[in-house]
């Protein structure tokens, strides 16, 4: 019979122990408040994943337009070249024999082409210069518009290169030129102004036996290029980059004449476009490029903070809203839980009450239903109760308390102040001063430890009685104690646990006493430091034993079940009292006497 054994055992089940507020919130919140919280979580993350497609759709667009700007531009330039490039006018002036012509024909060739130039950069803002390196020697150079290509400039690579580049021409690497410079023949000039540039080249064989009589150089401003890339915003790092990895221009200006970094130059490798996602230790980026038509790449590098800014925004409202929610859903169940227990909850306070000996009668539930005959029944138990407890528990104790008066009586601490006084003025009066100053101190000693039965005293009052009790022993061990006071009138008045000196003393005196020590010497000190009062107690008596010093505090060690009982008693009072942080400390050295510091917090009354 499974469902007859499960009945039987309902009363032992858990939840049957958890009050019945709290298990009617948590059967509200998981038949009501889960299913909506699971929903809330599912949109969302739907809304979260949108946020972020949308995002990275965005910048897509964004890098898509730009590349179609870049190309533009690049473009404009191939396009610029045509117009030296079809001159049929320039291919008869590079290619023609002028060493028999006169200096004034040479000058009308190149201030042509020169004016020409000037003409166009006026309406071209972005190209630094147009040139031409040509290799008819009978020709002047006319710096930086024509060019002689001697063999220290047609020996470099790239310009090879760029000579053997045909018809599309070549895109020279950027580069760093001193004003006044050419691209192909640089000399950095120290502290000079340097402008970084970067070229097209076109060889000029204007359909002739395809031998090439020039190389049309276009210096191009990288600066140009660099306010495509400030007008896409800061959220995100844009490099281009040639085909090495070398940047040609970024908004990022710090990383500008150094190359893309390792890792995601290797993750790029000779794919024409795509993304990935690089995570560094510090942070991680959505990494999305892609090729332009001469072989650079645009590079986006997007915060994945940034990215998901949004949609961290959207999940934190998200949250917010469902933790609101279940607040004030909370807030409303404890309100109607409230109204529905109230009167259940004034019963079990009477029961709880009744446990604390606090025992009420009277009807405290009205009405008629089974929490009002509850409470009907418990007045009834409670008001049976009470006349138990008045009839015979009351009597019981009133009966204890007389016996315990009675015998507190018979050891009455001003018995024993009266007997102390007889006595010491029966010594006076036989003339034996020594017995009136031993009573006379015990007296002082018993009066203050005793202190009304209080467990705090003043500094004052707790020197006073050690000062007591030393000189009672001093009397006892015939002088063989010496003691030393060096107190600071700044703790007297702060409150300490009585009876923490004396058994230290007590220790100094049995302990740090031999046969062949004659005298011990005691002294005690008292200061202010920090907000702490420090006691010192010190002997020059024997001394202790490492070994013995350890285990001096220990509770479980042999040597307080034999004696150092007081010691420890006084350490354990001190830290019950007022924390760990203070208590006792013991320093020892054998033959040269023990030092016992005390550490208590400034208090007053």
């Amino acid at each position: 019979m499974p469902i007859k054994s499960w009945l039987n055992d309902l009363p032992n089940l858990t939840i049957n122990r958890i009050r019945l507020k709290p298990k009617l919130i948590a059967s509200y919140m998981i038949a009501a408040f889960l299913p909506l919280l699971f929903m809330g979580f599912f949109l969302v993350h739907k809304a979260n994943q949108i946020i972020e497609n949308q995002t990275n759709l965005t910048y897509g667009i964004s890098m898509q337009q730009l590349m179609y700007n870049m190309e533009t531009r690049l473009a404009s330039y191939e396009e610029l070249s045509n117009h030296f490039y079809f001159d049929t006018n320039l291919n008869l002036d590079l290619q023609k024999d002028y060493s028999k012509s006169s200096n004034l024909d040479k000058y009308e060739v190149e201030s042509d082409f020169i004016e020409r130039v000037k003409v166009l950069l006026k309406f071209k803002n972005d190209v630094r210069t147009v040139g031409i390196y040509f290799h008819n020697a009978t020709l002047y150079n006319a710096k930086p518009y024509l060019t002689y290509a001697d063999d220290k400039i047609a020996g470099q690579l790239n310009f090879q290169r760029a000579s053997a580049s045909k018809y599309k021409g070549y895109w020279g690497k950027v580069k760093s030129v001193p004003d006044g410079n050419l691209y192909w023949d640089v000399e950095l000039r120290r502290n000079a102004p340097n402008t970084r540039v970067f070229s097209y080249n076109r060889p000029l064989e204007f359909y002739t036996d395809h031998h090439s009589v020039g190389l049309l150089t276009i210096e191009i401003k990288e600066s140009e290029f660099y306010q495509l890339l400030s007008k896409e915003g800061t959220d995100k790092a844009i490099y281009l980059v040639e085909p090495d990895g070398n940047i040609i221009t970024s908004n990022d200006r710090a990383s500008l004449g150094n190359n893309l970094e390792a890792d995601v130059l290797g993750e790029i490798g000779r794919q024409a476009s795509g993304d990935f996602l690089l995570q560094r230790s510090e942070d991680h980026f959505k990494v999305m490029y892609s090729e332009l038509s001469n072989g650079w790449k645009m590079v986006y590098m997007i915060p994945v903070n940034r990215l998901l800014e949004e949609t961290k925004n959207m999940r934190n409202y998200g949250l917010l809203f469902i933790l609101v929610s279940a607040a004030v859903s909370v807030a409303l169940l404890v309100i109607f839980s409230n109204l529905i227990l109230a009167r259940m909850t004034i019963l079990l306070k009477r029961i709880q009450r009744m446990r604390n000996g606090e025992i009420e009668t009277g009807r405290f539930v009205s009405g008629k239903d089974e929490i009002a005959v509850l409470d009907h029944s418990f007045n009834q138990m409670a008001e049976r109760m009470k006349y138990l407890i008045d009839e015979v528990y009351t009597l019981t104790i009133k009966r204890k308390e007389a016996e315990l008066t009675a015998l507190q009586s018979q050891i009455n601490p001003h018995f024993l102040y009266n007997t102390l006084s007889t006595v010491s003025w029966l010594g006076r009066k036989n003339g034996n001063d020594d017995v009136c100053e031993i009573v006379e101190s015990l007296a002082k000693f018993y009066r203050i430890s005793l202190s009304k039965g209080k467990d705090v005293i003043t500094m004052r009052e707790e020197f006073e009685c050690i000062k007591a009790y030393i000189d009672i022993q001093r009397y006892r061990m015939k002088n063989r104690i010496r003691s030393i006071y060096a107190l600071d009138e700044g703790i007297m008045d702060a409150t300490v646990l009585k009876l923490i000196l004396q058994p230290i003393v007590e220790n100094a005196i049995l302990h740090g006493l031999s046969h062949e020590k004659e005298q011990i010497s005691i002294l005690i000190k008292g200061g202010y430091i920090g907000g702490i009062v420090q006691l010192e107690v010190s002997d020059d008596g024997v001394g202790m034993e490492p070994e013995v010093l350890a285990m001096l505090l220990d509770a479980n060690s042999q040597l307080n079940q034999k004696g150092g009982y007081g010691l420890r008693n006084v350490n354990e009072r001190i830290k019950l009292q007022f924390g760990h942080d203070y208590g006792v400390e013991v320093k020892s050295k054998p033959g040269l006497g023990t030092s016992v510091f005390i550490r208590l917090p400034y208090q007053t009354v």
